[in-house]
């Protein structure tokens, strides 16, 4: 049992309320993160690291890779499902002794209508789309969510879609589609602080992802709209693709952050009526 399936079992077995909208308001036992590898992988080693990341009874794993691809040969795409309370800098300073460079990835995804991209030149599309950037290293198109894994930096959303569209329109196939949006809406258990709300608001708006935060003190709620583009951490997803066990798992915003920031605030998620 893994990511989300996990997740929402915890949040039954301790009588958690369904949300209003979004996932539910519980912290994800593990998380998806993902990493860029320079050169050869030994199996051995890799596999060693990451049952070293295997904690309090969640065995790490590794939910896809390292994959070559044949436009980025020097670097290896490697996708792991850890424990969230692992941090990213004890999974790169253990990979570092697999790998002589080891760097984070960023990921964003789109979504479009279903179809599938035309070859250029005898290359698909993984390799086209990693090869049009210095900075990418994975691509997957699942039915109609496109998603892109690449080094912090140059990238962003727009920039992505700008040479998306660059490579493929000769082929009537430029349009990337839409950011992937999430949104969440909780009920705060009251009364709830106005200050706090306010801290809360200003310390979720800064979280990767979100494009607007707003927590009501009155009303006592919180909404946010969340795109999934420049983020480093993901849930394991339930839905939007087929997962077949050689792919990459389905992808959502990981939600634990903005119970970080409520927990600092000292703001509740309203516990569910009594039955």
């Amino acid at each position: 049992m893994h990511g989300l399936t996990l997740t929402l079992a915890i949040s039954l077995a301790a009588g958690v309320a369904a949300p209003e909208s979004g996932p539910p308001p519980v912290r994800h036992a593990t998380c998806l993160r993902f990493f860029s590898l320079e050169g050869d992988v030994k199996p051995e080693a890799l596999n060693g690291a990451v049952r070293a990341f295997s904690v309090g009874g969640l065995e790490a794993r590794i939910a896809l890779g390292p994959v070559k691809v044949s436009s980025r040969p020097k670097e290896r795409f490697l996708a792991l499902e850890v424990s969230s309370a692992i941090t990213p800098k004890t999974i790169e300073a253990a990979l570092k002794k697999v790998s002589p460079r080891t760097e984070e990835l960023l990921w964003a995804a789109f979504r479009g209508p279903d179809r599938t991209l035309p070859t250029i030149v005898g290359y698909g599309a993984l390799e086209c789309i990693v090869g049009m950037d210095d900075d990418l290293r994975f691509f997957e198109l699942d039915r109609g969510t496109a998603r892109f894994f690449y080094a912090p930096g140059r990238l962003d959303a727009e920039k992505l879609r700008s040479k998306f569209k660059k490579l493929y329109e000769p082929f009537q196939a430029g349009e990337l589609g839409e950011l992937a949006r999430e949104e969440i809406a909780w009920k705060l258990a009251g009364p709830v602080d106005r200050a706090a709300a306010q801290a809360a608001q200003k310390a979720i708006a800064r979280i990767p992802g979100v494009k607007k935060a707003t927590v009501d003190a009155a009303s006592a709620k919180l909404a946010v709209e969340i795109e999934d583009a420049g983020l480093r951490v993901a849930a394991v997803g339930t839905g939007g693709g087929s997962a077949p066990s050689d792919a990459l798992p389905p992808t959502s915003f990981l939600p634990d952050e903005i119970l970080d920031a409520l927990d600092a605030a000292k703001i509740k998620v309203e516990a569910p009526n009594p039955r």
